[in-house]
């Protein structure tokens, strides 16, 4: 009996001691104890000592020492302190990192807005310079600066073959071509019949500051008298042909723009007449010409060269020279010379182009070559046209034309020669 007693009281005891731990546990220490003090009280030592060493556990001092070793923390004002000062410092080590990240993410944003800064200035520079080269451009529609491809009639340069490359700012870099092609038939019949073919032929390129010109003219010239004679109770009609003559003459010249109203030109000239016995007269020469008036609606042009000529004549006119003796022969032929004749000459060139109104234009040439070493011995040509355009192709022109050779010889036709014809002309 009293054995179950003492285990009782021992179980109740322990009980009790563990209800106040957990109530110290939330409780400050000092609270603790004195509750412990003032309400549990320790169980007698002749009682506790009277129970078995096997059965019974050690007394119930140790036994409350031990169990805050294992269920509750420990509640030291050292072990307090230690909480917070280890929590502040991983919380201001976060807070060091956090910093750094955020400073290298600015120093980012700063390189990447320098890096925006230059890429807008470089595009604010070449937007500069495309708007500088779009304004050097020449205003040329159909054809830009750096093309090299023909154009027959390139907009904005208007008549460009009558003005010197260098007026034009910029002058333009393509190749440029202008042709014009007329041609005049006259037929007369009656007591003479009479047909005469003109074909005129001009050609001009222009590369830079280079042009050529090149001209061909072709004069082809029938004429016929009437023979008519009785032959029964009819007359018979019949033409003897008195005159059949064939005139070739090409000239090429060369000019280089030195000033815009100053030009060096090399030429050359070739012609054939056999109407008056020329078998070829080859001429060349080399000067210089001035444009002092330049504009698309009036130009004037001075030409003044030095050159070399060499003509030939015909076989027929050897064999009309051989029927004379050699008195009669310096008599009625005193230059008459069995070979080449060869000469220097001065060459004179001036021209004058007036567009009155848009469709209608006077256009006017004299050309002569003087012999340096006889000045009696020359030979000049006027050109006189007026032109009237239908269409941008299509022109009529009147032209007058008046050739005068002082050297002519008086035995193989007349000195001056004059004509009158109407032109169609064809202008690419």
């Amino acid at each position: 009996m009293m054995k179950n007693l003492c285990l009782l009281i021992v179980i109740s005891v322990f009980t009790m001691t563990a209800c106040f731990h957990s109530i110290a546990a939330t409780l400050p220490e000092t609270d603790v104890q004195s509750s412990s003090e003032t309400d549990v009280e320790p169980a007698p030592e002749t009682d506790i000592q009277a129970l078995p060493e096997t059965d019974v556990q050690p007394s119930p001092e140790t036994d409350i020492q031990a169990l805050p070793e294992t269920d509750v923390q420990p509640t030291s004002e050292n072990d307090i302190r230690a909480i917070p000062k280890e929590s502040q410092s991983v919380n201001q080590n976060a807070k060091r990192d956090l910093i750094n990240e955020l400073q290298e993410i600015i120093n980012e944003n700063k390189k990447y807005e320098e890096f925006l800064q230059e890429l807008d200035s470089t595009l604010k520079e070449l937007r500069k310079k495309t708007t500088d080269r779009m304004k050097n451009k020449p205003n040329v529609d159909t054809v830009s600066q750096t093309d090299t491809k023909p154009a027959s009639k390139p907009k904005g340069l208007g008549r460009w073959w009558m003005r010197n490359a260098l007026t034009f700012d910029p002058m333009p870099s393509q190749f440029l071509y202008h042709l014009e092609t007329s041609y005049s038939f006259s037929r007369m019949t009656g007591n003479m019949t009479v047909d005469k073919h003109i074909i005129k032929t001009l050609l001009i390129n222009r590369y830079n500051r280079f042009t050529s010109y090149l001209n061909y003219t072709f004069d082809k010239r029938n004429s016929a008298r009437a023979s008519d004679y009785p032959v029964g109770n009819k007359i018979v009609e019949e033409n003897f042909e008195i005159r059949n003559s064939t005139k070739h003459l090409i000239t090429e010249e060369l000019r280089c723009a030195i000033l815009k109203q100053l030009y060096a030109a090399s030429g050359f000239m070739y012609e054939e007449d056999d109407f008056v016995s020329l078998d070829k007269r080859i001429t060349g020469y080399l000067g210089f010409g001035a444009r002092p008036i330049q504009a698309d609606s009036f130009t004037f042009k001075i030409f003044v060269a030095l050159g070399h000529e060499e003509k030939d004549y015909t076989k027929d006119y050897h064999d009309y020279a051989g029927y004379f003796t050699e008195e009669q022969l310096s008599a009625l032929m005193p230059d008459y010379d069995a070979g080449t004749v060869k000469s220097d000459v001065f060459h004179f060139d001036l021209s004058l182009n007036w567009s009155i109104t848009e469709n209608i234009a006077l256009n006017k040439s004299f050309m002569t070559f003087v012999d340096i070493d006889d000045s009696d011995k020359y030979r000049w040509t006027l050109d006189l046209g007026l032109e009237y355009q239908f269409t941008e192709h299509f022109s009529l022109m009147l032209n007058y034309n008046e050739c005068f050779d002082k050297a002519m010889n008086p035995l193989m036709g007349r000195k001056r020669d004059i004509g009158k014809d109407i032109f169609v002309k064809v202008v690419f």
